[in-house]
C-alpha cells in the first residue's frame, strides 16, 4: 500500500498544488482524501500533499459531511 501511495503523490502532486481556483483545489482535496485514507495514510498525509494543515483538511471534510 505504501507504495502506491507514494506513486499517487510522486505523479500527482504538482497538479493538484498548482490548481488555482479555490474551489477546484477544495474538489481535489476531496476525491484525493478517500484514495489516501484508504491506501493507509492519514489525514496528515493529505495536508502534506497539498501544502496545507490537517485542520484545513478536516474543515473541508466537515462541510462536505453536512
Amino acid at each position: 500500500m505504501k507504495k502506491e501511495y507514494d506513486d499517487i503523490v510522486v505523479h500527482a502532486k504538482p497538479k493538484w498544488v498548482e490548481e488555482g481556483r479555490k474551489e477546484e483545489r477544495e474538489d481535489n482535496i476531496k476525491k484525493t482524501i478517500p484514495v489516501i485514507l484508504q491506501l493507509g495514510g492519514t489525514i496528515q498525509d493529505v495536508a502534506n500533499i497539498f501544502d496545507t494543515t490537517p485542520e484545513e483538511i478536516q474543515k473541508i471534510l466537515d462541510v462536505e459531511n453536512n
